[in-house]
């Protein structure tokens, strides 16, 4: 879903989640396209119910200038490969023991699937004079950044190239960073799916299931607020929880839209993405309704 709200989509016995992307302020005086993306998926693997998130965040210096296609298609194959066959969950004793098993196979795989998906693209629009076009400066038109994470009956699954913030905001209040911060890169650069190098940039974890908010988010939404550890933001996150609590799921998808468009109107100016996962905690028992703008509630099946 490109520069859009979705309806919240239900993962049986795991939660809610939602998502947004917004055209930023200073792309739409520029007449730049949005080149962010995410997708959502909810439903069952190997017998067990899953909720999956993308998010990717393309580049936007001249070079990257098909990155808005890059980051549809990184959010698309993350999908994919987030339900291709891993061992089921129950083989592993420990989130270490399937931490080493994402890390070693996910970002390899994602990667790849990425690199076919853009080639094809790229064919699609040079025909035959793709061959005689440099490869590596082809994909790097592509450029994007993805987040993505899997919640399973056990687990959380993480895993992040590039720029953004994936924070959980837990049932206690602790706003939690499971992936360390890069500090590598300084200024706009940020890592990407178009470097050399790809496969060894990924970060990766695996946490026990517990209740509380995840967030996916490029990084236009936390550069609003002066970045993603300025007590605005994180107010801001905490703010989340109490207006689901207060009016519901469906009315806050319903307004993010608009919540959005202000924060790059009056912050970065970037495209912002938010995709939010209201997770139960792993005994289950979440109560929450999904409330339509009228305030009739409702409960929402994927």
């Amino acid at each position: 879903m490109n520069c859009s709200g979705s309806p919240p989509i239900h993962g049986a016995d795991l939660g809610w989640a939602f998502g947004c992307s917004r055209r930023g302020a200073s792309h739409l005086r520029g007449g730049k396209p949005c080149q962010d993306a995410y997708a959502l998926w909810s439903g069952t693997f190997l017998s067990a119910p899953q909720l999956i998130a993308a998010v990717a965040d393309g580049h936007g210096d001249r070079q990257h200038d098909l990155s808005e296609i890059g980051a549809s298609l990184a959010t698309q194959v993350a999908v994919q490969e987030l339900l291709s066959p891993l061992p089921k969950d129950a083989l592993f004793e420990s989130d270490h023991a399937l931490e080493e098993e994402f890390a070693r196979t996910f970002p390899e795989r994602v990667t790849e699937s990425w690199l076919v998906r853009v080639q094809e693209d790229a064919k699609s629009r040079l025909g035959e004079s793709y061959t005689a076009v440099d490869p590596e400066a082809t994909i790097r038109r592509y450029g994007t950044t993805l987040l993505v994470t899997r919640v399973s009956p056990r687990w959380i699954m993480l895993a992040q190239i590039g720029d953004g913030d994936i924070l959980f905001l837990s049932l206690d209040d602790r706003i939690v960073y499971p992936l360390e911060t890069e500090n590598a890169l300084v200024g706009l650069s940020t890592y990407s799916l178009a470097s050399r190098n790809a496969i060894s940039l990924w970060k990766t974890a695996v946490l026990p299931r517990e209740g509380g908010l995840l967030l996916l988010a490029t990084d236009g939404l936390s550069d609003s607020f002066g970045g993603s550890d300025h007590p605005e933001f994180q107010r801001f996150v905490r703010s989340l929880r109490q207006r689901i609590g207060e009016y519901g799921i469906g009315k806050v998808a319903h307004s993010l839209p608009t919540w959005l468009s202000q924060y790059s109107d009056q912050g970065s100016g970037d495209d912002v993405t938010l995709v939010l996962m209201d997770i139960m905690p792993e005994e289950g028992g979440n109560n929450q309704t999904v409330e339509d703008t009228d305030g009739t509630p409702n409960r929402s099946e994927n």
